[in-house]
Formats: C-alpha cells, structure tokens, sequence
C-alpha cells in the first residue's frame, strides 16, 4: 500500500508538470482590459519562442498530503519535494522536442505514519540529470543515503526503457518529452493562450533590477486536458505496472471542481519579452482507488492534497549552449 500511494505522488507531480506548462480553452467575453492584457501575454510568448536558446533558473515546490484507507487500516503519508535548479535549451534543434540540458537539485521529506507502525520521517537528497539531444533522452541521479545504492550508476540512455531507475518503469518518458516539448512550439502555445478563463494585469513589478509587469491568467484544467487528449496524457503511463485504470485515476483527478491552477508570468517593460513564469496547482481529490485498481482490494480509497509551486526564471536568451551527449556510465 505505501508503494502505491508514494509512486501515485509522483505520478501527480509528473503530469502537473507537464499540465503546468500551458494555459488553455476557456472564455471569449472578455473586457478590453482584459483583453489588452491577454494580447500582451501573446506577444511575450511570441518573442520568446522566436529565440534560439535560452537558459532558466527552475524552482519547484510541492506539498502533498496522502492518505489511503481500507476497512480500519490506514496509511498516511506528509510529503514536500523542493527542487532547485538551472537548465539550458535550443528551441532551434527541430526534433521531436527542445535539445536541452538541466541539473536540479531536490530534497525529498516524508513522513510516513499508519497500518500499525511507528511513525517515520525520510530525507532523500539528490541531484538530477537529464539531457536530450536529437530526441535521445539522457539521465543521471546521484542520491545520498540508502537511495545511493538503488540508483544505476552514471548516465543512462533512457530513450526506450527508464526501468533501471526506481519508480521510473511507470513512465514513457518519451512521451512525456514530446507533450512538454510541444509546450514550446510557437503554434501550439498560441493555440493554447487562446482563451483562458481569465487574465489580469497585476500591475508593474522589478526582478533583478529589470521593470516588468505582472500578468495572472486562471485556467481550466479539464479544458486543458481536453486539448492535449487524455490519450496522450494515458500513454505518458504504463498502468500496468500499477494495475490501475490510468485513463479513469487522470479523469477523476483533473477536472476543474477538484483542481485550481493558475499561471503568472512578467513580461519586461522595455522590450515584451517573457522574463519570469510561476504556475500555482492546488489539487484537492478522494478516489475511490479500489475501484481502478487490479492489485488494491475494493473499497480502498485514497485521498490526496497537493500545493505546488513552480517558477522558471528566464535569462541568457540567444546565448550559446552546451548540450551533447554525455558518456554513458560516467
């Protein structure tokens, strides 16, 4: 059960990520200021889309708060993954998704308590690696502690197959590339930023010295999930290694009564140019996990409460970067 429930965590973060890169379908009665305010959005994504390369400053913080219950037994587990780090991209490589290289560094705290034994409190702390190059996917995690010895050593090619990393065999990563890849195709954020639910000029702002102005933009998360097509979202997963009913666990999960996101940007003052994204996802769901599942017994439900935060701070635009192939093993 605490395996379920802790790989079921990380599946959420994983299409948060992927749903957070994008606003979405939504309404067209805007007001004038509104729609001002929608049209100076475009322009920045426009600009900063129209660039060779770039590099960010990436920060993510998630809180989570997992329950699962059968009969009279429960576990529950208190989550915060913090995650701090740069990456560098090439929207010019013309694969499948961006050349791009980045190291995050994260911190993993859980505390897990429940199903009649003591409370446990985990620290993991890892570096992660990832590089992609002419759409070949590359990864590294060095990891401290008892996570140390599970982890494959070096880099890893994992294009086709990420099972040599625990929890990992769940994903299609490639899949996961090419939806948060297209993120940044030009076409496709226009097509996405065509009609949110809602969008305000928060007002003028300064980072690092730079005047910008404040954007908030409010998103419907089934219309997104619309867009994108859950069977895309469905193949991100292989449910069998979970025996669950990915398609019916994403449905319950991401429709807009249980999840709010919303998305700020800042656009500088001078020349219109994307300068800072955060996106804001507060997930509150009870799933009755017993019903989607081939392995948990009916009847056993899950809760799950996440608050997640993640801001990318852009910077270096059409400066070279390095992204090649690392040395398999090193």
């Amino acid at each position: 059960m605490r395996q379920v429930i802790a790989v079921l965590g990380l599946v959420i973060v994983v299409i948060g990520v992927v749903v957070a890169r994008v606003p979405a379908h939504a309404q067209d009665d805007f007001t004038p200021e509104q729609q001002a305010a929608l049209d100076d959005v475009r322009a920045a994504y426009a600009n900063f889309l129209a660039l060779d390369t770039y590099q960010a400053d990436y920060y993510q913080i998630a809180v989570q708060d997992i329950s699962m219950t059968y009969q009279e037994q429960s576990v529950d587990i208190d989550q915060v993954i913090e995650s701090n780090g740069d990456m560098q991209i090439a929207l010019s490589a013309g694969g499948a998704f961006p050349d791009q290289s980045f190291v995050i560094q994260q911190t993993i705290s859980q505390t897990i308590s429940g199903a009649s034994t003591d409370e446990s409190l985990e620290e993991i702390n890892q570096d992660v690696y990832m590089i992609t190059v002419d759409d070949r996917i590359f990864y590294k995690i060095e990891s401290s502690g008892d996570q140390a010895a599970l982890m494959p050593q070096g880099w890893q090619e994992i294009t086709a197959d990420s099972s040599m990393f625990p929890g990992m065999g769940i994903y299609n990563i490639n899949q996961i590339m090419q939806l948060s890849g297209n993120a940044l195709d030009l076409g496709y954020m226009e097509a996405l930023l065509e009609t949110p639910n809602d969008v305000e000029l928060l007002g003028p702002d300064t980072i690092d010295g730079q005047a910008v102005n404040r954007y908030r933009l409010d998103v419907s998360i089934s219309a997104t999930v619309d867009y994108l097509g859950m069977d895309n979202l469905v193949a991100m997963f292989d449910g069998s290694e979970l025996g669950i009913d990915m398609e019916a666990l994403l449905a319950m999960i991401y429709d807009d009564e249980n999840t709010l996101f919303q998305l700020e940007v800042a656009i500088s003052a001078g020349d219109q140019m994307l300068v800072e994204v955060t996106s804001h996802t507060v997930l509150d769901v009870s799933l009755d996990i017993g019903a989607l599942s081939d392995v948990m017994p009916e009847g056993t439900v899950m809760n799950l409460i996440q608050d997640s935060i993640t801001t990318l701070t852009l910077r270096d635009f059409n400066e070279p970067v390095d992204i090649a192939p690392p040395p398999l093993g090193e």
